[in-house]
């Protein structure tokens, strides 16, 4: 699978990882990548049902029905088992209110195993690009109409500091090439 699923398995080191929580997880693209790129990698996959009607297409496609369980649930109110290795959360934060992700970055915190890893995927606003800032600030008035008013995009150094208060350590940004941003925490 190209495109960002490939920049995002080149980024992330997960060749001792056994299991991931993809919460908020879509078509599982990102799974599937990550699954291609480990073979040693399982996946869950939660979304809302519709999402997931997609993914079970893209999972027979690339053959990981075996490696790949999707969970049609919403994760906001849902209890995960805590044996999970690494927690992807990709573009989830910027659609809901900071109280919302500081809930979610708790919930990812103690499905991890410790020496878990939180992967978070984001599109960050580079301050010194104006025409990101415009598409920025168009993404954000979407955002805050179409999911919740204190929807939008979030500044890395906000997202660095909720996995701070939620337990992480390590937490590392890393700029990709793709105008996405990843905020790396594990769990002690």
């Amino acid at each position: 699978m190209a495109g960002q699923g490939a920049v995002l398995a080149e980024y992330t080191n997960l060749n001792n990882r056994r299991k991931m929580l993809d919460l908020g997880g879509g078509s599982g693209s990102y799974s599937i990548a990550l699954c291609n790129a480990n073979p040693n990698l399982t996946a869950v996959v939660v979304d809302l049902k519709e999402p997931l009607e997609i993914a079970l297409s893209l999972l027979k496609q690339y053959n990981l029905q075996e490696r790949i369980t999707l969970c049609p649930a919403d994760f906001h109110t849902t209890e995960f088992d805590q044996d999970y290795d690494v927690v992807l959360l990709s573009a989830v934060l910027r659609h809901i209110s900071p109280e919302q992700c500081l809930r979610l970055l708790s919930k990812a915190y103690d499905a991890l195993l410790p020496g878990g890893l939180l992967i978070v995927q984001e599109f960050i606003n580079p301050e010194d690009n104006p025409k990101q800032s415009l598409r920025s600030t168009m993404m954000e008035l979407y955002l805050m109409i179409g999911f919740h008013s204190e929807s939008g995009n979030r500044s890395k150094e906000e997202i660095a500091l909720w996995l701070e208060k939620t337990g992480f350590k390590n937490i590392k940004v890393i700029p990709l090439p793709t105008q996405t941003t990843l905020i790396l925490g594990e769990k002690p």
